[in-house]
């Protein structure tokens, strides 16, 4: 039970590191153009996606998506300790 935990957890922290090289890449590759763009892109966005809420400021826009995204990970992630671990 505690392995099928770890396992979880690990997947669930790999993904919010991607999801955060995400954002970063979004900052320096801003058309997406760079392989390594393309390929973290097409790991997060099935997921971002369906949490997209852009919201105008200014001028230009901000996509609250990778916020929202890493904050329901943190959720999951504290609901998976609960399970399996029982704190």
């Amino acid at each position: 039970m505690f392995f099928i935990g770890n396992i979880l957890l690990k997947v669930i922290y790999i993904y919010q590191i991607i999801i955060l090289a995400s954002v970063v890449l979004s900052w320096i590759d801003r058309y997406g153009e760079m392989s390594i763009t393309k390929f973290i892109r097409q790991l997060t966005d099935p997921y971002l996606n369906k949490l997209k809420v852009i919201v105008p400021v200014g001028g230009m826009y901000f996509d609250l998506s990778p916020i929202i995204g890493l904050l329901l990970l943190g959720v999951i992630r504290e609901i998976v300790v609960r399970i399996f671990f029982g704190f």
